[in-house]
Protein backbone atom coordinates (compact mmCIF):
# COMPACT_ATOMS: atom_id res chain seq x y z
CA UNK A 1 0.00 0.00 0.00
CA UNK A 2 2.66 2.30 0.52
CA UNK A 3 4.34 2.60 -2.79
CA UNK A 4 0.55 2.73 -4.16
CA UNK A 5 -0.12 5.98 -1.83
CA UNK A 6 3.31 7.87 -3.27
CA UNK A 7 2.31 6.76 -6.68
CA UNK A 8 -1.26 8.72 -6.47
CA UNK A 9 0.53 11.58 -4.68
CA UNK A 10 2.77 12.17 -7.76
CA UNK A 11 0.28 12.04 -10.02
CA UNK A 12 -1.77 15.01 -8.43
CA UNK A 13 1.47 17.01 -8.34
CA UNK A 14 2.37 16.68 -12.16
CA UNK A 15 -0.74 17.95 -13.47
CA UNK A 16 0.36 20.97 -12.89
CA UNK A 17 2.66 20.64 -15.73
CA UNK A 18 1.62 22.10 -19.17
CA UNK A 19 2.20 20.22 -22.43
CA UNK A 20 3.77 17.57 -20.52
CA UNK A 21 2.23 14.45 -18.30
CA UNK A 22 2.58 10.94 -17.50
CA UNK A 23 0.30 7.91 -17.45
CA UNK A 24 0.08 5.95 -13.85
CA UNK A 25 0.77 1.61 -14.42
CA UNK A 26 -0.01 -0.42 -12.08
CA UNK A 27 2.04 -1.98 -9.43
CA UNK A 28 3.66 -4.46 -11.25
CA UNK A 29 6.02 -2.08 -13.17
CA UNK A 30 7.67 -1.54 -10.12
CA UNK A 31 9.25 -4.46 -9.89
CA UNK A 32 12.37 -5.08 -12.47
CA UNK A 33 10.20 -4.47 -15.87
CA UNK A 34 13.14 -3.20 -17.42
CA UNK A 35 11.52 -1.70 -20.38
CA UNK A 36 13.64 -1.04 -23.22
CA UNK A 37 11.27 0.01 -26.16
CA UNK A 38 7.74 0.76 -27.20
CA UNK A 39 5.77 1.89 -30.91
CA UNK A 40 2.56 1.66 -31.33
CA UNK A 41 -0.15 -0.27 -32.42
CA UNK A 42 -3.82 -0.68 -33.14
CA UNK A 43 -4.41 2.39 -30.67
CA UNK A 44 -2.34 0.83 -28.09
CA UNK A 45 1.53 1.50 -26.67
CA UNK A 46 3.45 -1.46 -26.61
CA UNK A 47 6.43 -2.08 -25.00
CA UNK A 48 8.94 -4.83 -24.55
CA UNK A 49 11.08 -5.91 -22.17
CA UNK A 50 14.83 -6.08 -21.80
CA UNK A 51 16.01 -9.53 -20.70
CA UNK A 52 12.37 -11.26 -19.95
CA UNK A 53 10.89 -11.80 -22.98
CA UNK A 54 7.64 -9.92 -21.89
CA UNK A 55 5.17 -7.79 -24.09
CA UNK A 56 3.05 -5.11 -22.95
CA UNK A 57 0.08 -3.56 -24.44
CA UNK A 58 -0.89 -0.41 -22.27
CA UNK A 59 -4.25 2.03 -22.89
CA UNK A 60 -3.03 4.62 -24.25
CA UNK A 61 -5.13 7.45 -22.59
CA UNK A 62 -4.52 5.41 -18.76
CA UNK A 63 -2.08 3.13 -19.54
CA UNK A 64 -3.70 0.50 -17.79
CA UNK A 65 -1.96 -3.18 -19.06
CA UNK A 66 -4.26 -4.42 -21.57
CA UNK A 67 -2.62 -7.49 -22.73
CA UNK A 68 0.94 -9.38 -21.50
CA UNK A 69 2.51 -11.80 -24.01
CA UNK A 70 5.94 -13.76 -23.06
CA UNK A 71 8.17 -14.48 -26.61
CA UNK A 72 10.42 -17.31 -25.02
CA UNK A 73 12.61 -16.84 -28.22
CA UNK A 74 13.83 -14.05 -26.95
CA UNK A 75 14.00 -14.61 -23.34
CA UNK A 76 17.56 -14.53 -22.91
CA UNK A 77 18.79 -11.90 -25.04
CA UNK A 78 19.58 -8.34 -24.55
CA UNK A 79 16.95 -6.32 -26.44
CA UNK A 80 16.80 -2.74 -27.01
CA UNK A 81 14.57 -1.72 -29.68
CA UNK A 82 11.40 -3.50 -31.00
CA UNK A 83 9.22 -2.65 -34.00
CA UNK A 84 6.75 -4.28 -36.26
CA UNK A 85 6.42 -5.12 -40.42
CA UNK A 86 4.67 -7.49 -42.74
CA UNK A 87 4.00 -9.57 -40.17
CA UNK A 88 7.14 -9.99 -38.50
CA UNK A 89 9.09 -8.43 -35.24
CA UNK A 90 12.17 -6.64 -35.70
CA UNK A 91 14.59 -6.93 -32.54
CA UNK A 92 17.87 -5.05 -32.19
CA UNK A 93 19.58 -7.30 -29.84
CA UNK A 94 23.82 -5.96 -27.66
CA UNK A 95 24.21 -9.10 -25.67
CA UNK A 96 26.99 -10.86 -27.76
CA UNK A 97 27.28 -8.31 -30.73
CA UNK A 98 25.28 -6.04 -32.29
CA UNK A 99 22.57 -7.86 -34.20
CA UNK A 100 19.29 -7.75 -35.66
CA UNK A 101 17.03 -10.46 -34.68
CA UNK A 102 13.49 -11.10 -37.03
CA UNK A 103 10.83 -13.72 -35.82
CA UNK A 104 7.44 -14.27 -37.37
CA UNK A 105 4.81 -12.93 -35.77
CA UNK A 106 2.12 -16.13 -35.62
CA UNK A 107 5.07 -18.59 -35.20
CA UNK A 108 7.61 -16.70 -33.18
CA UNK A 109 10.10 -18.55 -35.01
CA UNK A 110 13.10 -16.42 -35.88
CA UNK A 111 14.32 -16.43 -39.05
CA UNK A 112 18.13 -16.25 -41.33
CA UNK A 113 19.02 -12.89 -42.00
CA UNK A 114 21.16 -12.43 -45.17
CA UNK A 115 22.78 -9.52 -46.56
CA UNK A 116 23.40 -8.31 -49.78
CA UNK A 117 26.50 -6.39 -48.32
CA UNK A 118 28.30 -10.05 -47.52
CA UNK A 119 31.27 -8.47 -44.87
CA UNK A 120 28.67 -6.18 -43.23
CA UNK A 121 28.55 -6.42 -39.79
CA UNK A 122 27.63 -3.98 -36.96
CA UNK A 123 30.34 -2.75 -34.51
CA UNK A 124 30.99 -4.74 -31.78
CA UNK A 125 29.59 -3.31 -28.52
CA UNK A 126 32.45 -2.73 -26.68
CA UNK A 127 30.83 -2.10 -22.99
CA UNK A 128 27.45 -1.31 -23.85
CA UNK A 129 28.63 1.69 -24.79
CA UNK A 130 27.86 1.08 -28.47
CA UNK A 131 25.29 -1.18 -28.37
CA UNK A 132 22.57 -1.26 -30.73
CA UNK A 133 19.44 0.86 -30.14
CA UNK A 134 16.90 2.21 -31.22
CA UNK A 135 14.67 1.11 -34.66
CA UNK A 136 12.00 2.09 -36.75
CA UNK A 137 10.92 0.97 -39.75
CA UNK A 138 9.23 2.86 -42.63
CA UNK A 139 6.91 0.50 -43.82
CA UNK A 140 6.00 2.91 -47.39
CA UNK A 141 9.25 2.40 -48.60
CA UNK A 142 10.19 -0.86 -46.45
CA UNK A 143 13.27 0.56 -44.96
CA UNK A 144 14.67 -0.17 -41.53
CA UNK A 145 16.11 2.50 -39.44
CA UNK A 146 19.10 1.61 -36.72
CA UNK A 147 20.66 3.51 -34.21
CA UNK A 148 23.58 3.02 -32.47
CA UNK A 149 24.22 4.07 -28.77
CA UNK A 150 27.56 6.03 -28.91
CA UNK A 151 28.13 6.55 -25.67
CA UNK A 152 31.03 8.60 -24.30
CA UNK A 153 31.69 9.90 -28.80
CA UNK A 154 31.05 12.55 -30.23
CA UNK A 155 28.63 10.86 -32.58
CA UNK A 156 26.56 7.68 -33.17
CA UNK A 157 25.86 5.88 -36.37
CA UNK A 158 22.26 5.98 -37.93
CA UNK A 159 22.01 2.85 -40.28
CA UNK A 160 19.80 2.59 -43.26
CA UNK A 161 19.07 -1.15 -44.12
CA UNK A 162 16.26 -1.83 -46.68
CA UNK A 163 14.10 -5.33 -46.74
CA UNK A 164 14.74 -6.79 -50.13
CA UNK A 165 12.51 -10.00 -49.74
CA UNK A 166 11.06 -11.97 -47.16
CA UNK A 167 10.85 -15.69 -47.00
CA UNK A 168 10.06 -18.52 -45.06
CA UNK A 169 13.49 -18.86 -43.62
CA UNK A 170 15.29 -15.78 -44.87
CA UNK A 171 15.17 -12.11 -44.61
CA UNK A 172 17.52 -10.87 -47.41
CA UNK A 173 18.47 -7.01 -45.96
CA UNK A 174 20.67 -4.27 -48.21
CA UNK A 175 22.43 -1.50 -46.53
CA UNK A 176 21.75 1.44 -48.29
CA UNK A 177 23.81 4.23 -46.26
CA UNK A 178 25.07 5.34 -42.46
CA UNK A 179 24.28 8.76 -41.38
CA UNK A 180 26.77 9.96 -38.70
CA UNK A 181 24.52 11.97 -36.14
CA UNK A 182 26.60 14.80 -34.35
CA UNK A 183 25.96 15.09 -30.38
CA UNK A 184 27.87 16.16 -27.08
CA UNK A 185 30.75 13.37 -26.17
CA UNK A 186 28.22 12.63 -22.59
CA UNK A 187 24.96 11.69 -24.47
CA UNK A 188 23.59 8.62 -26.16
CA UNK A 189 21.07 8.16 -28.21
CA UNK A 190 18.88 5.10 -27.40
CA UNK A 191 15.64 4.99 -28.90
CA UNK A 192 13.79 6.36 -32.48
CA UNK A 193 10.21 7.03 -33.74
CA UNK A 194 8.70 8.61 -36.89
CA UNK A 195 6.56 11.53 -36.32
CA UNK A 196 3.20 12.61 -38.61
CA UNK A 197 5.22 13.97 -41.25
CA UNK A 198 8.00 11.30 -41.13
CA UNK A 199 10.47 13.12 -39.44
CA UNK A 200 12.70 10.95 -37.41
CA UNK A 201 12.72 11.70 -33.62
CA UNK A 202 15.49 10.27 -31.49
CA UNK A 203 15.76 9.83 -27.55
CA UNK A 204 19.19 11.37 -26.48
CA UNK A 205 19.62 11.77 -22.39
CA UNK A 206 22.69 11.78 -20.52
CA UNK A 207 22.40 11.36 -16.05
CA UNK A 208 19.68 14.47 -15.51
CA UNK A 209 19.42 15.69 -19.26
CA UNK A 210 16.69 14.30 -21.35
CA UNK A 211 16.07 15.46 -25.09
CA UNK A 212 13.80 14.60 -28.15
CA UNK A 213 15.52 15.45 -31.38
CA UNK A 214 14.10 15.44 -34.74
CA UNK A 215 15.88 14.98 -38.48
CA UNK A 216 13.78 16.01 -41.38
CA UNK A 217 12.83 13.73 -43.91
CA UNK A 218 15.09 15.05 -46.69
CA UNK A 219 18.48 14.53 -44.50
CA UNK A 220 17.21 10.72 -44.00
CA UNK A 221 16.46 10.48 -47.66
CA UNK A 222 20.09 10.86 -48.85
CA UNK A 223 21.54 8.43 -50.75
CA UNK A 224 25.47 8.95 -49.35
CA UNK A 225 26.95 8.46 -46.16
CA UNK A 226 27.04 12.18 -44.47
CA UNK A 227 27.30 13.77 -41.38
CA UNK A 228 24.09 15.23 -39.76
CA UNK A 229 23.42 17.83 -36.61
CA UNK A 230 20.28 17.26 -36.07
CA UNK A 231 17.62 19.48 -34.54
CA UNK A 232 16.88 20.02 -30.55
CA UNK A 233 13.09 19.33 -30.48
CA UNK A 234 12.53 19.14 -26.43
CA UNK A 235 14.19 19.58 -23.54
CA UNK A 236 12.41 17.92 -20.88
CA UNK A 237 14.68 17.67 -18.11
CA UNK A 238 13.47 19.73 -15.09
CA UNK A 239 9.93 18.04 -15.26
CA UNK A 240 11.72 14.76 -15.06
CA UNK A 241 14.33 15.92 -12.65
CA UNK A 242 11.45 17.20 -10.29
CA UNK A 243 9.91 14.00 -10.26
CA UNK A 244 13.09 11.51 -10.26
CA UNK A 245 12.72 10.45 -5.96
CA UNK A 246 9.28 8.56 -7.57
CA UNK A 247 10.39 6.81 -10.46
CA UNK A 248 13.57 5.13 -12.66
CA UNK A 249 14.82 7.39 -15.01
CA UNK A 250 16.78 5.40 -17.75
CA UNK A 251 14.51 6.44 -20.76
CA UNK A 252 14.48 3.95 -23.41
CA UNK A 253 11.33 3.55 -24.91
CA UNK A 254 10.08 6.23 -27.52
CA UNK A 255 6.55 6.57 -29.39
CA UNK A 256 4.37 9.09 -31.32
CA UNK A 257 0.92 9.04 -31.70
CA UNK A 258 -1.39 12.13 -32.94
CA UNK A 259 1.00 15.18 -31.99
CA UNK A 260 2.10 13.11 -29.35
CA UNK A 261 5.72 11.62 -27.90
CA UNK A 262 5.86 9.20 -25.05
CA UNK A 263 8.95 7.82 -23.73
CA UNK A 264 9.24 5.03 -21.00
CA UNK A 265 11.88 3.99 -18.81
CA UNK A 266 13.93 1.02 -17.88
CA UNK A 267 13.80 0.06 -14.62
CA UNK A 268 16.16 -2.91 -14.45
CA UNK A 269 19.49 -0.88 -13.27
CA UNK A 270 22.05 1.26 -15.03
CA UNK A 271 25.42 2.36 -13.88
CA UNK A 272 24.48 5.60 -15.25
CA UNK A 273 21.25 6.37 -13.23
CA UNK A 274 21.21 6.60 -9.47
CA UNK A 275 17.50 5.26 -8.88
CA UNK A 276 17.91 2.70 -10.99
CA UNK A 277 15.95 0.45 -8.88
CA UNK A 278 12.93 2.55 -9.05
CA UNK A 279 9.40 2.33 -10.46
CA UNK A 280 8.70 2.58 -14.54
CA UNK A 281 8.12 5.60 -15.60
CA UNK A 282 5.73 6.98 -19.02
CA UNK A 283 5.17 10.31 -19.85
CA UNK A 284 3.36 12.01 -22.81
CA UNK A 285 4.47 15.20 -24.44
CA UNK A 286 1.75 17.01 -26.12
CA UNK A 287 3.14 18.87 -29.64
Amino acid sequence: MKATFVLLLFYTFSCNAQNISYLLLDESFNEKIEISSAYIEKGAIVAISERKGYVFSLNLKTGNQTKKEKISTIENEQIEGFATHLNHYFFTNEKRVNELIVLDKDTKTKKAIEFANKNFSFPDPGNNENGIEGIEIDKQNNIIYVILEGKEKPSSLLYRIKIEKISKHTVYLKILSKLEISKDTNYRYCALAFDDTHNLLLLRTDYGKYHIDKIAIEQLNTDTSTKIKPEELIDFSDYVNNKAGYFNTNFEGLAFHEGEIIVISDNGGSRFYRNAQKGTMLIKIKL
